[in-house]
C-alpha cells in the first residue's frame, strides 16, 4: 500500500485531501459552476472510443467551440481589460 504523501510524491495523484468531504463539495461546485456545453464535451470525450489521432480530433473541436463560445469570449475580454 502506497500513503497519500507518497502518492503525491511520485505524481501517482494530484493531490491530497484532508477533509475529504469539503474538497467533495468544492469539486461539485466547479463543475455545478462551469459551462454546460463544456462539460457535455468533457463527458462525452470520456466516453468516446476512439483511436489517439480520434481523440485529438474530438479534444480540438471541443477546444474551438469552448473557445468561441459566448461566455469564452466575455471571459477573454474581461481578462484582457
Amino acid at each position: 500500500m502506497i500513503e497519500a504523501a507518497e502518492a503525491l510524491r511520485i505524481g501517482m495523484v494530484d493531490r491530497v485531501a484532508s477533509d475529504l468531504a469539503e474538497e467533495t463539495r468544492k469539486l461539485a461546485r466547479a463543475f455545478a459552476d462551469a459551462p454546460a456545453g463544456v462539460i457535455a464535451d468533457i463527458k462525452r470525450a470520456l466516453n468516446a472510443k476512439n483511436d489517439l489521432r480520434g481523440q485529438l480530433a474530438l479534444e480540438m473541436e471541443n477546444q474551438m467551440r469552448a473557445f468561441s463560445s459566448a461566455e469564452a469570449v466575455e471571459r477573454i475580454n474581461a481578462f484582457l481589460r
